[in-house]
C-alpha cells in the first residue's frame, strides 16, 4: 500500500471516530438537556470541519 493510501485510511479512521464520538455524546445530550441539541449539533459540525479541513492540509504541506 502505498503512502497515500494509508494516509486516505488513517484520515477515514479519524473522521469515523470523530463521528461517533459525536453521535454518542449528542445521544447522552439529547437524553439529558434537550435544549441544547442546536448547540451541540453547531459544535459537532465545527469539530468535523475542522477535522476534516487539519486531514486534507496535512498532504499538501509536503
Amino acid at each position: 500500500m502505498d503512502l497515500f493510501a494509508k494516509y486516505l485510511v488513517k484520515m477515514a479512521l479519524l473522521i469515523g471516530i470523530t463521528l461517533a464520538l459525536g453521535l454518542l455524546v449528542g445521544g447522552v445530550v439529547l437524553l439529558l438537556w434537550p435544549e441544547q441539541v442546536l448547540h451541540l449539533l453547531l459544535r459537532a459540525a465545527a469539530v468535523l470541519a475542522i477535522t476534516a479541513g487539519i486531514c486534507l492540509l496535512v498532504p499538501l504541506r509536503r
